[in-house]
């Protein structure tokens, strides 16, 4: 597709500059993630509409810094924005997800041309910061999380090795967070937006946009207990927690930068308001 070849010459082109590169970035996918969001095929259940207890991420520009907000809906109401992190550096892309124990926030912390996944968690009533995820990358960002029937938290994003985007993966293992891995098969073209779910047996899948020569299509890929499966084109969309935009606080002014997280059972968990940059 023509965004598709826009989107790999921006990589391939402009990742030479990197300290161009952020700001060119930032802009473009904030304009075109709209249009890749569709590729992976997103639809609405019947159930969602009448969930009665979700969690919304967002981030804000502060006077020092940017603020990593966050509120709890219960019986259609919506709890007073709590800050939970405070950055004095660009934050962006937020994604959230949550067991009967614990939320989980991650986000992308900025160093100048470069993007870092960042992991908070509340238990109780406190938020701390989570170690840091360290993977041999040049820039990572778009990171999406869910956790499994286990407990175990798990992590997607793009992260760029040099050349182009590729889906990375990590999860904690109760003390640490794995060595990140790719999932996808490495090749020459962009691989980004990658979402996580749940499948029918509760086992973790990822989806992204990635291309096959000719355009941007879906892929997806299933954790099988020991590994990510061979990636092939997704066929059937998955079903995402989408209804509750119609009733997003008034406090929440632009979802461009936010993440909704409904408790469900299965499927996926943190979906995407927007392309979630920081112009």
């Amino acid at each position: 597709t023509g965004t598709g070849f826009i989107t790999s010459y921006f990589y391939n082109t402009l990742f030479k500059n990197r300290e161009f590169c952020i700001r060119v970035s930032m802009c473009l996918f904030e304009k075109i993630v709209a249009v890749l969001l569709t590729l992976i095929s997103i639809t609405l259940p019947a159930s969602a509409e009448n969930s009665s207890h979700a969690m919304l991420a967002w981030i804000e520009p502060a006077k020092n810094g940017y603020n990593l907000n966050f509120s709890v809906r219960a019986e259609r109401i919506w709890s007073k924005p709590e800050t939970i992190l405070n950055s004095s550096v660009p934050i962006i892309t937020p994604a959230v997800s949550s067991d009967d124990d614990s939320v989980w926030v991650v986000f992308v912390e900025t160093n100048g041309s470069i993007g870092r996944i960042r992991v908070i968690k509340k238990t109780d009533e406190e938020w701390q910061r989570q170690p840091e995820i360290v993977a041999n990358t040049q820039n990572d960002w778009g990171p999406s999380i869910i956790i499994d029937n286990k407990g175990t938290p798990w992590l997607a994003w793009a992260g760029y090795d040099g050349i182009d985007d590729d889906i990375y993966y990590t999860f904690w293992n109760g003390n640490a967070w794995k060595t990140p891995e790719k999932v996808n098969t490495d090749d020459d073209w962009p691989d980004t937006l990658p979402i996580l779910a749940l499948n029918n047996q509760g086992a973790p899948e990822v989806r992204w946009s990635g291309f096959n020569g000719s355009k941007y299509i879906r892929y997806f890929s299933t954790w099988d207990g020991n590994r990510w499966s061979q990636e092939a084109e997704a066929i059937n969309p998955f079903s995402a927690p989408l209804a509750l935009q119609t009733e997003l606080p008034s406090f929440l002014t632009d979802k461009t930068h936010a993440a909704l997280h409904i408790r469900n059972p299965s499927g996926i968990q943190s979906t995407r308001l927007g392309g979630g940059f920081l112009n």
